[in-house]
């Protein structure tokens, strides 16, 4: 198991301290140049982004403050779950953390639990929301918010609050910031393509776009030292060390001593900037020496443990100046803990492994043990061992511990700690075993809401119909162990036989598991949740909840879909919930296979960015169109090309809200056959202004449309066939199980 690199938290302690994570190295050549380290260890603003959904969050204007400013990013995500869970990932080189919250939607007091926790001793400066949708959402967020807006008394004054908000929806305030989060995309590009993947798998910058212009607007907070344009870190100085100790402590030594060392610590990182070689470094270690200097001055001390705030801010300040210099001197420090199966039962070797890459050389002066079940330590090795530039130190020790502790399920852990001294100053490093820890496993449902056929109502309340989720679990490479899969199931539903004492394998990092599942008459009417979770040691490590609804969806058997996947898979997903022959058309089909084989074809969102051929085959469509086949187009992107169909789409993109839609054939057949539609209903999802794919079609029958003149709706008929082109972001509106956005799927395919 590999150390992994986490700042201490304790302040000031005699010798500095960090524990280091797995795989990750501090060099001064770091193949991930995540900002500078000077820059941070300059800068005490801290930015707190809250957000729904990752693809709400503008990633130009997050690396625009950590990169420009040198800002510390609190990314806080929420998400409605039927369990309370927590997870965090993080960037610490970047200074940039994520802590992703699941609660249930009646937990009222949520918000300001997680604000206090997050920001009890040393609040954000700056709070952004990114595009929070939901008005109750938002109005309960507010309003925990409210109090780190106007603290006045923290030693920090209040937080300013912003909201990213929709120029196109809403004039902007004349206050407003306007990011050019177009030009800030192709700076940062190369950091965003590293990093983000880190805290969303998922996650890919060639289909992340922005618009060119996004505009925040300052809801409160920051009112005394904000004005028009001034920016979100209003006007003061990026650093407030030496202005903090002249406000907020008492006259005498102990307030000098701060200010002379804090002055001394931002000249001589400001120095650093403009030098290189040796000399950069000694600026940066003189700053870093200027901070130790504090833990020297009793008196400070004492001011310390009477004031939370200020060691919570000199707590986080360290740590950035900690790590500069650590990058500085090019230590790289590699401690691994590696136990293995003898005849004799598990023994325990650590590895410990130095390699210097700055300008001097740093010295290892002391390895030790420290057991859980004892207070003394065990000295492996105190022998002072010099590494000069460019070279490296490894050794391995082997200590002899009882299996019965090895096999404890305390929680506490094996620990190895190594001294190492640079210019003399000391740094303690530590790694840790856990001997009870909570790997990073993760169960998702796939996806993750379902809509079922209506149950034949019989006198009996068992099982009708037979069918089956599927979960997805993920997890490190090298893990292996038991868990146990558990579900919940809403009253109706019953889970049929399956494997809950799960063998989880390393060298694998993706395991789906089938669970069959049965719905009777007691099922209700109206969205319901099942709940999957997978435990260890009898406790709940990773959890994830499914909707599911009752809605007909009929689909005969012989119309056969041939469908061209849209960009999220959501098209794939819905196909095998409404019972149809589907099939993906491929790029060779498209340009020569059998069309005619194919009732439907559905061309996904984007579908033609991964089809070559697309561009070449308007004959094809045309003759199968003609010879009666239907054609339908779900919403594309502004690059759609405009002449590759026998109808001719322009889409592009537009907001609108409930009201804003016209219905200019109310009978017509999408709208009644086989399911008549519910206009109310269908349009609920836009309560607040949403964006659709209006287009101007030609020829068309225009059934939909929005105040502006664009379709979201129409048929386009060609000799016995049509083509159908539906704006809706129908796919997501299924997703959210909306009932009338099913019957409208079917209609569509039924045409």
């Amino acid at each position: 198991m590999q150390g992994f690199v986490k700042i201490r938290r304790g302040f000031f302690p005699r010798a500095a301290v960090i524990s280091l994570l797995a795989a990750f190295s501090f060099c001064s050549k770091s193949a991930l140049s995540a900002g500078n380290a000077v820059d941070y260890a300059l800068c005490d603003t801290r930015v707190a982004c809250y957000f729904e959904d990752f693809s709400d969050v503008n990633w130009p204007t997050i690396y625009y403050l950590n990169d420009n400013f040198g800002c510390r990013i609190d990314l806080v995500q929420f998400q409605t779950r039927a369990l309370y869970s927590v997870s965090e990932k993080s960037i610490p080189s970047g200074e940039i953390f994520l802590h992703a919250y699941g609660y249930a939607p009646n937990d009222k007091t949520i918000f300001d639990t997680i604000t206090t926790g997050l920001f009890q001793y040393r609040p954000p400066d700056v709070i952004i929301l990114f595009d929070i949708i939901d008005p109750t959402f938002k109005n309960e967020l507010l309003e925990s918010l409210a109090d780190l807006a106007g603290d006045t008394a923290n030693i920090f004054g209040g937080a300013a609050i912003f909201e990213q908000i929709n120029a196109k929806a809403q004039p902007s305030p004349p206050n407003s910031i306007i990011i050019n989060s177009e030009e800030l995309l192709k700076q940062y590009r190369e950091r965003i393509r590293e990093e983000v993947p880190r805290l969303l798998a998922s996650f890919n910058v060639e289909a992340y776009s922005t618009d060119r212009l996004v505009y925040y607007n300052r809801l409160s907070g920051g009112e005394a030292n904000h004005r028009a344009g001034a920016g979100f870190l209003l006007e003061r100085s990026n650093l407030r060390l030496t202005e903090l100790a002249q406000a907020k402590m008492p006259s005498g030594p102990a307030k000098s001593m701060f200010i002379d060392k804090s002055r001394k610590y931002t000249a001589s990182l400001n120095a650093a900037k403009n030098s290189t070689g040796k000399e950069r470094t000694n600026r940066i270690i003189e700053a870093y020496r200027a901070l130790l200097d504090l833990n020297e001055h009793p008196s400070f001390q004492q001011i310390l443990k009477e004031n939370k705030a200020l060691e919570s801010y000199l707590n986080d300040l360290f740590s950035k100046a900690e790590r500069a210099a650590l990058e500085e001197v090019g230590l790289i420090w590699n401690g691994q803990i590696i136990i293995r199966d003898t005849p004799q039962g598990p023994s325990v070797k650590y590895r410990a492994s130095v390699v210097v890459d700055g300008p001097t050389e740093v010295s290892l002066t002391h390895v030790s043990f420290q057991p859980y079940w004892d207070k003394n330590q065990v000295v492996l090795d105190s022998s002072e061992r010099i590494v000069t530039p460019h070279q490296s130190f490894i050794r391995e020790y082997l200590i002899e511990v009882d299996q019965k502790y090895l096999e404890s399920t305390r929680p506490e852990s094996l620990s190895f700690t190594a001294e190492i001294a640079y210019s003399k100053i000391p740094l303690k490093i530590t790694d840790n075993l856990p001997l009870r820890e909570s790997p990073d496993l993760n169960i998702s449902f796939v996806p993750d809401f379902n809509f079922l056929p209506p149950v034949a109502r019989l006198d009996v309340d068992r099982v009708v119909e037979s069918m089956s989720w599927k979960v997805a679990i993920t997890k490190p490479f090298d893990f292996a162990g038991n868990v146990k899969l558990n579900l919940q199931t809403p009253k109706g539903m019953f889970a049929g036989a399956y494997r809950q004492d799960l063998q989880l394998e390393s060298e694998v990092s993706h395991q789906i598991v089938r669970i069959p599942f049965t719905v009777s008459n007691l099922f209700e009417l109206g969205i319901q949740d099942a709940t999957v979770s997978l435990s260890m040691n009898g406790k709940i490590i990773a959890a994830d909840t499914s909707r599911v609804r009752i809605a007909e969806c009929s689909i005969p058997d012989t119309i056969k879909v041939g469908f061209l996947p849209d960009t999220t898979g959501l098209l794939e997903d819905i196909l095998a919930m409404v019972n149809a022959g589907f099939q993906p058309i491929t790029d060779r089909a498209l340009a020569v296979g059998d069309l005619n084989s194919y009732n439907v074809l559905v061309i996904g969102s984007g579908a033609f960015k991964n089809l070559p051929s697309f561009m070449t085959v308007k004959d094809r469509f045309e003759d199968y169109v003609r010879a009666g086949g239907s054609i339908v187009v779900l919403g594309q992107p502004q690059n759609w090309p405009l002449d590759v169909l026998p109808a001719s789409i322009a889409p592009s993109f537009e907001l609108a809200s409930n009201t804003e839609f016209t219905n200019r054939i109310p009978e017509a057949r999408l709208l009644i056959q086989p399911y008549k539609i519910t206009e109310k209903t269908l349009l609920s999802s836009f309560y607040k202004p949403t964006e659709v794919a209006s287009a101007v079609v030609t020829p068309a029958e225009r059934v939909y449309v929005t105040s502006s003149g664009g379709t979201v709706l129409s048929v386009s008929r060609l000799g016995s066939g049509q083509v159908i082109y539906c704006g809706l972001p129908l796919l997501q509106m299924i997703s959210k199980l909306n009932i009338e956005a099913i019957h409208l799927f079917a209609n569509i395919l039924n045409y």
